[in-house]
C-alpha cells in the first residue's frame, strides 16, 4: 500500500510488487488493500500522524 501514486509506487511495481494506494489511518483502506492477499510485505516510517492512528 502506498499513500500516493508517485514515481516510488511505480519503481515498486517494476521490480514486481503490486500496489494499491490507500491510508493506512483508514481500516476501510488497509482491509480493502488485503482482500485476497496471499502475502504481504509491511514496512512504515514512524510518525506523529501514525501514532495518534493507534488506540
Amino acid at each position: 500500500m502506498a499513500h500516493r501514486e508517485d514515481e516510488r509506487a511505480e519503481a515498486l511495481r517494476t521490480m514486481g510488487a503490486e500496489v494499491v494506494v490507500g491510508d493506512l489511518t483508514r481500516a476501510v483502506d488497509v482491509a480493502d488493500a488485503l482482500a485476497g492477499c496471499g502475502r504481504m510485505y509491511f514496512g512504515m516510517g514512524v510518525s506523529a500522524q501514525y501514532l495518534e492512528a493507534v488506540p
